[in-house]
């Protein structure tokens, strides 16, 4: 019996982890992250707001009234052509917080400055996914947060 704990427990253990590992993957065309935390609002953005400038984007503005932050532009280091994105979220009020987040990327091209949101789509050195990966990096960083997928319609 004693041996059969040893093997149990190490077992157990494993599945905990592989499943708190486990993400959703994104659906093509996702423009939309949403993190459920176990934070309220308040928390939620400030906290947030770490794990942005840790990833290279710096927070413009924390609103606590109109529960949201968005950002200066960033450059996408990741795209082919010279590129920035700026990102805005949104958190819904109270406790266990809802933080919605999107960005909207761009480049120049030909003397033309051409828009995108940020968007699981294209090639891997794409405007529109560079700014994409930049917002889930951050998004994932967060502790307990339950991240989802979605596509604007």
């Amino acid at each position: 019996m004693k041996a059969f704990r040893l093997l149990a427990a190490p077992l157990f253990f494993l599945s905990i982890v592989a499943h708190a590992q486990t993400a959703e993957q994104p659906v093509k065309g996702a423009d939309i992250i949403m993190i459920a935390t176990p934070d309220s609002s308040a928390r939620a953005l400030v906290t947030f707001a770490r794990f942005l400038q840790a990833n290279g984007i710096a927070v413009d503005r924390i609103d606590k009234e109109l529960l949201s932050i968005t950002t200066k532009p960033t450059v996408l280091t990741k795209a082919a052509y010279a590129s920035e994105a700026t990102y805005l979220v949104i958190a819904s009020p109270g406790a266990n917080s809802l933080l919605t987040v999107t960005g909207k990327a761009s480049t120049e091209v030909l003397n033309r400055k051409l828009n995108f949101p940020a968007s699981y789509k294209g090639a891997e050195n794409g405007t529109p996914l560079a700014a994409f990966r930049l917002m889930e990096a951050a998004a994932t960083a967060y502790p307990n947060g339950k991240i989802t997928y979605k596509k604007q319609p």
